[in-house]
């Protein structure tokens, strides 16, 4: 079928020169790498199955969580994309869900609940870039961007929110998509995990999410 703007968001997103890792996260793949880098995952705790559609990674326990070495993670103030889709379904305090650092600065995306609303965060250690979206019980899409300087968090191909002047410190090899804390942790749905060693562009953003939308049951 011939590429036309008809049919453009019904193609399937692949990997390219820039990708690092690109996780499905699904029944076939599991824990796979499939962008050819071979930064497979390793399993604790975590199903892969179909919900609502949607076959995907399925974090229900305390000790779920997924990690990999990767060798070729962008550092200090390299340019970086990561995305992934996400599906909240409960649970209470915070969950870090997945981020490389050093502990001392560290790139992540958090779920926090408070005052009965879900904050996404894109947060570099204390350096936090957030947004009380309150969207939950559907599938969206993450996408966190940082060029050096800036930080950007964009919500369903949306900027949410912003932050200048930081500078990460970060030096590790590690990537974990988890829950990190044993009694306070939260039950969600985790798809389609991709991780660049460039900034996407708004409108590459954009484009990805309509491309993608379907998939998840998005009009």
């Amino acid at each position: 079928m011939p590429l036309t703007l008809k049919n453009f968001y019904k193609t399937w997103w692949t990997p390219w020169a820039n990708t690092i890792a690109y996780y499905p996260l699904d029944s076939t793949n599991t824990v796979n790498d499939i962008s050819g880098n071979w930064y497979n995952l390793t399993n604790t705790m975590v199903v892969f199955w179909n919900y609502g559609g949607v076959s995907c990674a399925s974090f229900d326990w305390a000790t779920s969580k997924l990690t990999a070495t990767i060798w070729t993670l962008p550092q200090w103030a390299s340019p970086r994309t990561m995305s992934l889709w996400l599906y909240y379904i409960g649970g209470a305090n915070r969950s870090i869900m997945w981020y490389w650092a050093n502990r001392t600065k560290w790139w992540c995306f958090i779920i926090n609940y408070a005052a009965s609303s879900e904050w996404y965060w894109l947060t570099p250690y204390y350096d936090d870039v957030y947004s009380n979206i309150t969207t939950t019980s559907t599938w969206m899409l993450l996408t966190g961007i940082y060029d050096g300087t800036n930080f950007k968090l964009y919500i369903n191909g949306e900027l949410a929110c912003t932050s200048a002047n930081i500078t990460l410190v970060t030096s590790w090899i590690n990537f974990e998509i988890w829950n990190p804390y044993n009694t306070n942790y939260l039950y969600w749905y985790v798809s389609n995990v991709i991780i660049e060693n460039k900034v996407r562009t708004a409108t590459e953003i954009l484009d990805y999410f309509n491309q993608t939308k379907s998939l998840y049951w998005i009009s």
